[in-house]
């Protein structure tokens, strides 16, 4: 099953500072929507990006992404 970041890291102490989409051009001029989450632990900081991607497409989200497991 899909696994978001925004469950294990705030778990580990990361805490989310900014959480939005993003647009990615890959390869083959195609763009694809992605998650920007940035986290921060004492003065730490990152960045993390992530999408869900199976062979028929690629998913922002998460709830869409759980969806299409079922259905595919």
């Amino acid at each position: 099953a899909p696994h978001s970041p925004k469950n294990c890291l705030p778990g580990n102490g990361w805490m989310p500072t900014v959480n939005d989409k993003i647009a990615i051009e890959v390869p083959g001029g195609i763009t694809v929507d992605a998650n920007r989450y940035i986290v921060q632990r004492g003065d730490d900081r990152s960045l993390v990006v992530y999408w869900y991607q199976t062979a028929r497409r690629t998913i922002a989200s998460e709830y869409k992404a759980k969806v299409y497991t079922v259905l595919e």
